[in-house]
């Protein structure tokens, strides 16, 4: 770099380091006003932060809902997928590249593989001498490792700036039908095992209006009909102890037509053989996994509310 590195050491005393280097001069930023408090360019907006490191994920999520912002912030990229799934909408998601299992520039290519994602800007979080090629992920920005607090703000305003002109609010484009529960009232039981699953599936349907049991597997899927009544179990398809499809077989057996709940199988099982062996156990609907919000609501809809008890006698 044209410089030069020394040291001047003492024993007992210390030691003191220096370096000088020849840089190119920083423009004048434009930045005058404080970045304490509020700002009118952020305020409002939804931010995911996606980072592994507890102390870094902290400290973003802290700063940005300082600004105004609504920060959700999760340790991996399968949860940031879930999440997504699940219905929630960002303006703006912040992402470290160097992420066990699946890094930063494989959740960018995932999440660019959902047409509803499309717009959604991407800033990928990267150390110093390890910058991603914005063009290679389709990046709208990138920021080094420590960071300022500047740039951090600086890069949030262009992007959301920028974006703002051709893309519509989040609020906007949400799907869900906050009135569908109180138009449609149900009974619903979840039958997942998968903790994630179990929280995007819970939050779809609060975000429709409904408050769903929860349960991890077959077995407690009959213990809880057999303690009160249910209008439709959303039945995941694989689970340890009991899986779906057994589950269903005993359900059925075990309660009449007119008294069982609809049983909804939740899969990503798309092939014909799959849906046949759900159909034969006894179970009425399919829904998507990973879950489609307007899927769902269609698959809600063709279900009503059942008066019969499902005590056992």
């Amino acid at each position: 770099m044209g410089g030069r590195i020394w040291v001047e050491s003492e024993p007992g005393a210390g030691s003191t380091f220096h370096f000088a280097i020849r840089a190119q001069a920083a423009p004048a930023t434009r930045l005058r006003r404080s970045l304490r408090g509020v700002q009118p360019g952020l305020a409002g907006q939804r931010l995911l932060v996606v980072d592994d490191n507890a102390t870094n994920r902290h400290l973003i999520q802290l700063q940005t809902e300082a600004w105004g912002m609504e920060a959700v912030a999760v340790a991996s990229g399968r949860e940031a997928l879930a999440l997504v799934e699940g219905g929630d909408l960002f303006d703006l998601a912040v992402i470290d590249m160097q992420m066990p299992e699946m890094d930063g520039l494989m959740l960018a290519r995932e999440l660019r593989q959902w047409r509803s994602r499309q717009a959604l800007p991407l800033v990928m979080l990267s150390s110093l001498g390890s910058q991603p090629s914005i063009e290679d992920v389709i990046l709208s920005g990138s920021l080094s490792k420590p960071i300022k607090q500047s740039s951090l703000y600086n890069v949030l305003v262009q992007i959301l700036s920028e974006q703002a002109a051709s893309l519509e609010p989040a609020t906007q484009a949400t799907t869900f039908e906050a009135n569908l529960a109180q138009d449609h009232s149900l009974q619903i039981l979840v039958a997942e095992d998968n903790l994630v699953n179990q929280k995007v599936i819970a939050k779809v349907l609060e975000r429709l209006g409904y408050r769903a049991d929860i349960v991890a597997n077959g077995l407690e899927v009959l213990e809880a009909l057999s303690k009160r009544s249910y209008d439709v179990v959303l039945m995941d398809m694989h689970m340890p102890e009991m899986d779906g499809l057994e589950a269903t077989r005993r359900l059925v057996a075990r309660w009449g037509e007119q008294e069982r709940p609809r049983v909804v199988a939740m899969t990503a099982a798309v092939l014909e053989e799959d849906r046949r062996q759900c159909k034969e156990a006894g179970m009425d609907d399919f829904a998507s996994k990973p879950v489609r919000v307007e899927e769902l609501v269609e698959v809600l809809k063709q279900c009503h509310r059942r008066a019969a008890v499902l005590n056992s006698p």
